[in-house]
């Protein structure tokens, strides 16, 4: 029998449609549920409690399909613009939001067998900008000087120095209207006092930077992009504001840093090797890649290779794993 993924997103989310497709490639059953979309597509949830017992199920495209039969639930409601959540206010107003995430929010405990990627309850806390803020100190990473307060004055003298404004939340408001992480100067700060003290500001130290870092951590893989931001004079505070029109490329992690390169023909000639056209496996099941010349030398020797991969079966599967191209081509 197939495992079940149930994807709580929208079919319109791109990294929603590739993933289930990679899913279903792999023999597991991806069941998007679309609660936006619901009244349209038939997208249901019922929860049942009485006579001592409690069930819960979706119905996805008409199937009925029982939360004990689920075998991982992969979180991807993004309030972005673009996505339903947003752009569909009268369809889905705040009320129904609400109602909706009060129910989602407690599938974890409806479905504990299941493996969630993220857990609700973890999310709610990891998603808190100051305890990332601190989590990040605690853990050795450099975090620019920050302040989180409402008291005017103290956002003005802590602004006299090159700082940004940050949202500790979000704000978006369809159909193009959104904050960005901005300058803020002492000006900025005391010509409106009394919209200050509203609610908490996040000002940090505006630290002059070469590039960002997009990090995505899956168990104990990981996986970096480089956004090349300081090319775009609108990105160069926050690189949301011109996305479209920036470089993307894999950085920093592997399996960049495991370009399929002969080793030999590495010793020989460095990062310049030639790019093999077969993988041999050996006694003890380590990747050791050579190119043709190399793997007859080893045969000669004696150094047989238990079995033989295609170098381009190796950077597919790396392609489909990690959804970048990460290996160079000579």
């Amino acid at each position: 029998m197939s495992r079940t993924v149930l994807v709580i997103g929208e079919p319109d989310d791109r990294h929603v449609t590739e993933v289930a497709g990679l899913l279903a490639a792999r023999g597991v059953r991806p069941l998007l549920f679309d609660f936006v979309r619901q009244p349209v597509i038939g997208g249901w949830l019922t929860w049942t409690l009485g006579d001592g017992r409690a069930g819960a199920a979706v119905n996805v495209d008409g199937e009925w399909v029982d939360l004990d039969d689920v075998d991982a639930v992969w979180w991807r409601v993004k309030l972005v613009e673009g996505t339903g959540v947003l752009t569909r206010g009268g369809s889905m107003p705040d009320f129904a939001l609400r109602e909706w995430f009060a129910v989602l929010d407690s599938l974890e405990h409806l479905a504990p067998a299941a493996r969630w990627t993220n857990r609700r309850s973890a999310s709610s806390v990891a998603r808190l900008k100051p305890v990332q803020l601190r989590v990040a100190t605690e853990v050795g990473l450099a975090v620019p000087r920050t302040l989180v307060s409402n008291d005017p004055g103290e956002l003005a003298d802590f602004s006299a120095s090159s700082s940004v404004y940050k949202v500790l939340t979000w704000y978006y408001r369809h159909p193009n209207e959104m904050i960005f992480t901005s300058e803020v100067r002492p000006g900025d700060v005391l010509a409106d006092p009394d919209a200050v003290r509203m609610a908490p500001c996040l000002l940090q130290e505006r630290v002059a930077k070469d590039h960002e870092l997009r990090v995505t951590v899956v168990g104990q893989e990981t996986v970096a992009v480089r956004i090349d931001s300081q090319h775009h004079p609108d990105a160069r505070v926050d690189w949301r504001r011109a996305q479209h029109d920036l470089g993307y490329r894999a950085q920093y992690a592997y399996p960049q840093l495991a370009a399929l390169v002969c080793q030999f023909c590495f010793w020989q000639w460095g990062t310049h090797g030639i790019r093999p056209d077969v993988v041999g496996w050996f006694a003890r099941d380590g990747l050791v890649p050579l190119c043709w010349a190399h793997l007859e030398l080893a045969q000669r020797y004696g150094m047989e290779p238990r079995r033989l991969l295609p170098a381009d079966d190796i950077e597919l599967e790396l392609r489909e794993t990690y959804a970048i191209d990460p290996l160079v081509r000579w």
